[in-house]
C-alpha cells in the first residue's frame, strides 16, 4: 500500500480532530495544535500525518519533547478503513525515533487493549502506581451550583489575577518537580478554555483548573489540581458556573486512581457522573512520581504525563 508520512498542518489537525471524535471518541479542540506549539516550542512538537496518493487521511500521531528529558506521545490513530496495513507501525516508528536517539524517557497513555503491545513490542514497560480513570459528567444542576458556590471555602480568582511564577511553582510541586513553565503559561490561556486558581487566606496557590471546549461541544477538565476535596469542589463549581461562557453540561475528567472516587462524590452533588473506562500510563525508562493524591484530572490526556 502506498502512503507518505509528513508533518501535519493546522488543517490536517482539524481533519484528524473530526475523525478521532467520530471513530474513537477522542475529543480535541481545533486549536490544540497551535497551543502545543506555543507551550512546548514548535521545534519540539511533531504532528505526523499518513496520507494516500490523493492526499486522503490514513492516520496520525504526535510527540512532544518536554523539559526533564521526557517525550510524550498522543493522538496515535489510524482510520478504521486503513488499519492492518502497516500505517500505524510506520507512524509510531517515525514518532519515537528522534527521542530514542536522544535517550529520552518516552511516555504515553494507553487504552487497556494496547498496553501489552506497547510493553512487549516497544519497551513501554515502566508504570506508575495509578491509572487514569475517565469520568463522564452530564446534566449538571445550575441552581445547585449557584447555591454551592456561595459557600466557598477559599478564594477563586481568574488566571490574570495571579503571578505566573506562583502558578508554575505550584504546578511543579504537583508534577514531581518537573518544570512545565511553557505548558502552564500557554495551556492555561488556551483560546477555547478558561482557567481558575484557588488561593489560601495567605495568598498561596492551593489549586488550579483549566476547562476547555472540545469537539462535539464537550467540556474537558484538564488539569484539575487541588490540595484537598473542598478546593477541588470550588474550582469545579467556578468552571461550571453560568458566568463561564465556554462551560457545557456534558464533559469529562481524567482522574487518577487515588482521587477518582472522591471526585465522583463531589460531582454527584450537582451532576450525573459515570466512570466510563481507564487509561494506563506507560514509560520506556522510568515512571515519574507526581503528587497523584492532588490530581483530580490530569493536565492533558494526549500529551500529558500527569
Amino acid at each position: 500500500m502506498s502512503f507518505t508520512i509528513e508533518e501535519g498542518t493546522v488543517d490536517d489537525w482539524r481533519v484528524a480532530t473530526d475523525l478521532m471524535a467520530e471513530h474513537v471518541h477522542w475529543y480535541k479542540s481545533y486549536r490544540d495544535l497551535e497551543t502545543y506549539w506555543q507551550a512546548y516550542g514548535k521545534e519540539n512538537v511533531s504532528f505526523l500525518i499518513a496520507k494516500g496518493r490523493e492526499k486522503e487521511f490514513y492516520g496520525c500521531g504526535q510527540v512532544a519533547k518536554l523539559n526533564g528529558h521526557i517525550s510524550t506521545i498522543g493522538v496515535y490513530f489510524v482510520h478504521p478503513e486503513h488499519q492492518g496495513k502497516g500505517i500505524g507501525s510506520a507512524i509510531f516508528s517515525k514518532l519515537i525515533e528522534p527521542s530514542v536517539k536522544e535517550g529520552r524517557n518516552i511516555g504515553l497513555n494507553a487504552a487497556p487493549t494496547m498496553t501489552k503491545n506497547y510493553d512487549c513490542k516497544a519497551g513501554f514497560s515502566k508504570y506508575p502506581n495509578w491509572k487514569i480513570e475517565v469520568l463522564a459528567f452530564k446534566n449538571f444542576q445550575t441552581e445547585k451550583i449557584e447555591q454551592l458556590t456561595k459557600a466557598a471555602t477559599c478564594r477563586i480568582i481568574d488566571r490574570r489575577e495571579v503571578q505566573l511564577a506562583k502558578l508554575i511553582e505550584y504546578d511543579s510541586k504537583i508534577a514531581g518537580g518537573f518544570d512545565r513553565s511553557g505548558f502552564v503559561e500557554h495551556w492555561t490561556a488556551h483560546p477555547d478554555g478558561v482557567t481558575k486558581i484557588a488561593l489560601a487566606a495567605n495568598g498561596d496557590v492551593i489549586g488550579y483548573a483549566t476547562g476547555r471546549l472540545v469537539k462535539n461541544d464537550l467540556f474537558i477538565f484538564c488539569p484539575l489540581y487541588a490540595d484537598d476535596d473542598a478546593t477541588a469542589r470550588q474550582l469545579i463549581l467556578a468552571l461550571l458556573h453560568r458566568d463561564n461562557a465556554v462551560a457545557r453540561k456534558n464533559g469529562y475528567f481524567f482522574s487518577t486512581t487515588p482521587t477518582y472516587q472522591r471526585l465522583m462524590t463531589i460531582l454527584s452533588d450537582f451532576a450525573d457522573v459515570e466512570h466510563t473506562t481507564y487509561r494506563i500510563s506507560q514509560f520506556t525508562k522510568e515512571a515519574p512520581v507526581p503528587n497523584s493524591d492532588k490530581v483530580y484530572s490530569i493536565s492533558d490526556i494526549g500529551l500529558g504525563f500527569i
